[in-house]
């Protein structure tokens, strides 16, 4: 149900949940009800043989049927504040009059057989129409409109009636609105509707009101009304999925789903927003003798012999994702939405984490937050570090010391020191090193570079970015909701069963493979013997394996720090990496790729000197600041205070490792990263996240099916743990972050923080021949 707070001075906010389009608005509404134009107040001709005429023809067959009321909307009555005016807007047969005692209702309705039945129960009614309310300004306290935008044919006719509500509802009223979505979660029941053909489009829809007619990433649930048909079928309506919002910006709900296209009579409806929904009238009912004789003799109804019915056809435009929102906060341009965007099925998993503490800390304002979600550092810089980019930046306001744009590749002389510490004796050349400001920008870059006709696989778990950015440029395929997967990505699965590295004999060639080591979330670090299975994987299928080794600086046990160790890297790899968490330059930014000269595509084309573009094009270079602190870091000296707080940073990790493990929970990580992954089984992942937050002010991750992710870089680990003590560990009460409804246990990440080998990817530039989870470091 979608969700809408609207504080309607002068533009509307929004806030979304899931399923059926449902709307909140907060109004506050001027002194004047100015008048709408003519075209918008006389009323379509779809509207009104399909609309108007239908419900005035089954009113007393649809009244009998409506008596169940949602608990959404008898939530928001009752929530009204005693002695509150109330307007049902589109009444129907009053079944929401009155519901709640402590209030007074009033209502309207298009139909004036509906309001008969509404009058002949007591109720105070009227017949109006909804794009013109009879009603003064602000003559309400709250107003709901349950089912009935959806009937309005046009953008302009649904913008009017959305406008008069706010018009008649009291500054700091409330409104609730329900439309009818476009994604249904039984699509079975959209096979039952009939699309408006482009002769019904053209003439009563109007080429003049814009379409949106993408399908939605937004899921459909139900809430528990049943519409009976004469036949006894039950139409399920949708239940509510709550969500939250940052007070500036519009978020979806995290659960959500995608569903194959529907099909009627070989036609594909994927696409459409307008329907004709029907209702069946029973031959017994007293109505057909009378207004029905009328619509089947003119066409308007047909008989169904065989479920003993007339059949009306009503209109209904149904809502895509987001667009009751873009009614409410006024004009909308003509650009449709990148269908990649569509597709991405969760906000970003640390957007989510912020909004979710956001609404924490307003609920508990005294309570002191634990941070170990997003994996950002506490510990302060080595003053040498902070010394060095001083300078720099007072050099700026001399003569001598002023730079402006630098190489779009990086300072020469730190990318000779990163190649020095980080690389030496591993033929990495200077040149081979660009210098940036992150390495999740640099995956963005490589997904730019390689483009939408690759395949990817991808760690299960692992950093989100990976997969979101698949998504955003078009390789992921289309989602598989009963897998909590896309189609087209490869996911390796990497867990304590298999030691953390996929089974290569059973994993599908792809072009790209995303590997992270450590690995974010798990924390373990692949061993020598497992990169070189992974290389030796890449040269026999032509892939290229993009290796993030953001938290290298961590591994401690003798494993690879890149992939650069393992011989015949150079010909099928790239690295990227960062100084986010070994140097604490998160609000800094600055990282680095590889790219080696051997690395080719399969037209034999170098794979760097694209990346070059790619880099002079989209990027200006890395802030000249930035890259004298870099340089400050790779110092002796200023490495060596680097590594004091890497180990301030293990010590963090052992504690909270002991703290969990001491609680019975199976505790991984850790020990080659900042960061611990938990397992709570038979719970899901977000409830753990809940729970720890709810019971002991402590933010965390979700972090893989059963798994919770939590950062160590915080400071006194051993004070904070002691809240872990007001957490009920049983089997009952254990909290989990996992994939929504498929876990088998819940976990959480906690951060305390010269033989040329061409690969067979082929260049972005060239034909083809063939037929064809951390905080961001």
């Amino acid at each position: 149900m979608n969700e809408v707070i609207v504080d309607c001075t002068p533009s509307l906010c929004t806030h979304i949940s899931d399923a059926y389009s449902d709307i909140q608005l907060s109004a506050s509404v001027s002194s004047d009800h100015g008048c709408s134009s003519s075209s918008i107040q006389s009323t379509p001709e779809i509207e009104k043989k399909y609309v108007h005429s239908v419900y005035d023809a089954i009113a007393p067959h649809f009244s009998s049927t409506r008596f169940a009321k949602w608990p959404k909307v008898a939530t928001f009555l009752d929530s009204l504040p005693s002695g509150s005016l109330v307007l049902d807007a589109g009444c129907g047969n009053g079944k929401y009059l009155g519901l709640n005692p402590n209030c007074f209702f009033i209502g309207c309705d298009i139909s004036a057989p509906l309001v008969n039945i509404c009058a002949n129960r007591g109720h105070e009614v009227v017949v109006a129409d909804a794009v013109n309310l009879p009603y003064r300004t602000g003559y309400v306290d709250a107003a709901i409109s349950i089912a009935v935008l959806h009937h309005l044919s046009t953008e302009s006719r649904r913008k009017k009636a959305l406008d008069e509500l706010v018009q008649v509802v009291k500054k700091g009223g409330l409104i609730l609105i329900t439309v009818w979505a476009v994604e249904q979660e039984d699509r079975s029941l959209v096979n039952k509707w009939t699309t408006l053909t482009q002769k019904y489009l053209e003439e009563w829809i109007g080429p003049s009101s814009p379409q949106t007619c993408s399908l939605s990433s937004l899921s459909l649930e139900s809430i528990p009304e049943a519409e009976e048909n004469c036949s006894g079928e039950h139409l399920k309506d949708f239940k509510e999925i709550s969500s939250t919002i940052m007070p500036e910006n519009i978020y979806l709900a995290s659960q959500s789903k995608d569903y194959s296209a529907a099909s009627e009579n070989g036609k594909n409806i994927e696409n459409q927003q307008e329907f004709f929904v029907p209702w069946h009238l029973p031959y017994h009912r007293a109505e057909v003798s009378g207004t029905s004789a009328c619509a089947l003799a003119n066409g308007l109804a047909k008989k169904d012999d065989k479920k003993g019915a007339v059949v009306y056809n009503r209109y209904y435009h149904v809502f895509s994702e987001s667009e009751l929102e873009r009614l409410a906060s006024g004009h909308c341009t003509n650009v449709p939405r990148n269908v990649n965007m569509e597709s991405l099925r969760n906000r970003y998993l640390f957007l989510e984490i912020c909004s979710r503490e956001f609404e924490h800390t307003l609920e508990h304002p005294q309570a002191k937050l634990i941070r170990l979600g997003v994996g950002d550092t506490t510990e302060p810089l080595p003053e040498i570090i902070t010394s060095a980019m001083a300078e720099q930046a007072l050099a700026l306001s001399t003569v001598r010391g002023y730079r402006g744009y630098g190489a779009e590749q990086g300072n020469m002389e730190l990318r000779k020191a990163i190649a020095e510490r980080f690389y030496k004796d591993m033929n990495v050349k200077c040149d081979e090193i660009f210098v940036s400001d992150g390495a999740q920008c640099d995956i963005s870059r490589l997904q730019m570079l390689m483009g939408s006709d690759v395949t990817m696989a991808v760690q299960d778990p692992s950093f989100p970015a990976y997969v979101d950015t698949s998504v955003i440029i078009g390789q992921a395929g289309k989602y598989l909701e009963e897998k909590g997967k896309y189609e087209d990505i490869v996911y390796m699965n990497c867990r304590p069963e298999n030691n953390y590295f996929p089974d290569l004999s059973t994993t599908a060639r792809t072009d790209i493979i995303f590997f992270c080591s450590p690995n974010n979330p798990t924390g373990n670090a692949a061993s020598r013997q497992q990169l070189e299975q992974l290389v030796e994987f890449a040269r026999t299928n032509g892939s290229i394996i993009i290796y993030d080794s953001a938290y290298a600086a961590y591994i401690s046990d003798g494993s690879p720090k890149s992939i650069f160790e393992i011989p015949g890297a150079r010909e099928v790899a790239i690295e990227i990496s960062s100084f986010s968490k070994f140097a604490g330059f998160t609000g800094v930014r600055l990282g680095w790729t590889v790219v080696p000269e051997e690395l080719l595509y399969s037209n034999g084309f170098p794979v760097i000197k694209d990346f070059n573009r790619v880099v002079c094009t989209c990027f200006n270079g890395a802030s000249n600041i930035a890259q004298a602190g870099g340089l400050a870091c790779l110092s002796s000296e200023g490495y060596q205070a680097l590594n004091s707080v890497i180990d301030h940073y293990k010590e963090n990790a052992n504690i909270i490792f002991d703290t969990f493990a001491s609680l019975g929970l199976d505790v991984y990580g850790g020990k080659n990263a900042p960061y611990i992954w938990v397992h709570f089984p038979g719970l899901r992942s977000w409830d753990v996240f809940a729970e720890l937050l709810e019971k002991t002010h402590i933010l965390t991750v979700p972090a893989g099916s059963g798994f919770a992710e939590v950062y160590l870089m915080g400071k006194h680990q051993k004070e904070k743990m002691k809240k872990m003590d007001q957490m009920d560990t049983s089997n009952q009460q254990k909290v989990a972050i996992a994939d929504e409804g498929k876990a088998s246990g819940g976990c959480f990440f906690i951060r305390p923080f010269k033989k040329i080998h061409p690969t067979g990817v082929p260049s972005p530039n060239s034909a083809r021949t063939q037929a064809g989870t951390c905080q961001g470091s």
